[in-house]
């Protein structure tokens, strides 16, 4: 509770007659005393009310909320300021029918050509890589190179599972039950005040154990995530290919003396030349993988509610 002392001060004479000797005709001086207030800290400057009836005032263990209560209606929460909707029985969920996967067409492989230059002539040892992407001609410069290989790189596409479920399977929750909390409604020296109850409780969220004193347990949850399916997946796509041809050029921008270089040749190229490589890609076919049913239904917001009957 506050703690308010009053301290009183009488004005000395000689500058209350000094003030007013500084301001105009008609100076009243009035004989009195003020007052300071010393407010205790710990009530951040605000008494304490007490509660009105019929409402107590209640604490809660902590690490939880309440008092709350629970009950089977949002009218039985009248005199409360809040009533939370939660669930408590297990859902009806319809069983997960899967037929067999299936997989979409693929995806064009990625192609590119990764061009090695090295010191040797028979393309041995250390080498410097450079990439020639497909379409488009690229400048080289060998730096010093003696000679260079060019090695096809192809990365396969994707291919995009046809899920095998037949419906999604319809998924029903309980009737629902309501937390009546109890939020404003003013506050008293020791906790917060709570209306009447047949019973009181405490809340926690997460699946805890009750507190002493409030013995019986209830888990309660917002809503539901249905997460199964039928685990359809699909392979990476077998025979995909880049083929196609690269050709190398004396002129940087390909427009002189074309040298043949077949893919993993070692062979002389010249000291700054042009390269164009064009792909040939096929996609290939993927395998599906999987049609079981998979996953499961998954509580959110999970609460615990605890009562003392």
């Amino acid at each position: 509770m506050d703690r308010v002392s009053r301290r009183s001060w009488e004005f000395a004479r000689p500058l209350r007659w000094a003030a007013c000797l500084v301001m105009s005709a008609g100076c009243n001086i009035v004989f009195g005393t003020f007052e300071v207030e010393e407010r205790d800290a710990a009530s951040g400057g605000q008494a304490a009310e007490p509660c009105a009836s019929p409402s107590t005032c209640e604490t809660a263990p902590a690490g939880w909320e309440g008092p709350v209560a629970l009950s089977g209606s949002e009218a039985e929460c009248d005199g409360w300021q809040q009533a939370l909707r939660l669930y408590q029985d297990d859902v009806d969920a319809e069983p997960l029918t899967c037929t067999g996967c299936s997989c979409g067409t693929a995806s064009a492989p990625s192609c590119s050509v990764v061009l090695e230059s090295y010191g040797t002539t028979d393309c041995s040892g250390a080498h410097v890589d450079s990439t020639v992407p497909p379409n488009v001609c690229s400048a080289i410069d060998m730096n010093g190179a003696l000679a260079a290989r060019a090695t096809l790189v192809t990365v396969p596409g994707q291919c995009q599972p046809q899920d095998g479920m037949l419906d999604p399977p319809e998924v029903t929750l309980p009737p629902p039950k309501f937390v009546c909390i109890s939020t404003g409604a003013g506050s008293c020296e020791s906790g917060i005040c709570v209306p009447p109850a047949a019973r009181r409780c405490m809340m926690a969220a997460g699946e805890l154990d009750c507190p002493p004193g409030y013995p019986s347990r209830h888990r309660l949850y917002e809503s539901v995530n249905d997460g199964r399916s039928c685990g359809c997946t699909c392979s990476a796509p077998q025979g995909a290919t880049c083929g196609g041809e690269i050709i190398t050029n004396s002129s940087q921008s390909c427009d002189g003396i074309d040298f043949d270089l077949a893919f993993g040749a070692c062979g002389w190229l010249p000291e700054t030349f042009g390269a164009l490589y064009t792909p040939n890609p096929s996609a290939g076919s993927c395998e599906p993988i999987g049609g079981n049913p998979t996953g499961s239904i998954e509580l959110l917001g999970v609460r615990t509610v605890c009562c003392d009957a």
